[in-house]
């Protein structure tokens, strides 16, 4: 009976430890931009980063801005317009967006931000980050 308990516990333990259901997704570092006093808007070229992203959300990591609207760009020719104006200041991030699921995971090429009337007001610092699954993060971009 012992035994049997015990091959039964280590059978549970084994699929557990390799059910690929129990991956985790992370936020990978996809790029950074300062953001100059009075600028209108940014644009953050991600078309060399490798990986492949169910969303990507905005990290301020110095100063403040109010941002008018968020576009994504991918490499197969989509766009996401996030059209919903919010504030962002250190150390704040935004909520995913775009979030989609692994088959429809993308390439970032671009993010461009607008900001609201006026421009920043001070200089700041933004990071771009994409939610990318272990595999995801493996997919390499073809060679142009």
């Amino acid at each position: 009976m012992r035994g049997a308990l015990a091959l039964l516990l280590s059978c549970v333990l084994f699929a557990f430890a390799h059910a690929p259901a129990f991956a985790r997704d992370d936020w990978v570092r996809l790029g950074e931009i300062t953001v100059e006093p009075g600028a209108e808007q940014v644009l953050l070229d991600l078309s060399k980063v490798h990986g492949l992203s169910k969303a990507v959300r905005l990290d301020g990591v110095a100063g403040k801005v109010d941002i008018e609207r968020v576009t994504v760009s991918y490499a197969n020719g989509q766009a996401y317009y996030h059209d919903h104006a919010f504030s962002l200041a250190a150390p704040e991030r935004t909520r995913p967006i775009d979030k989609r699921e692994e088959p429809e995971a993308r390439f970032v090429d671009e993010v461009e931000i607008a900001f609201a009337k006026g421009g920043a007001k001070v200089a700041s610092r933004l990071v771009v980050l994409g939610l990318q699954s272990e595999v995801g993060a493996a997919v390499k971009r073809a060679a142009l």
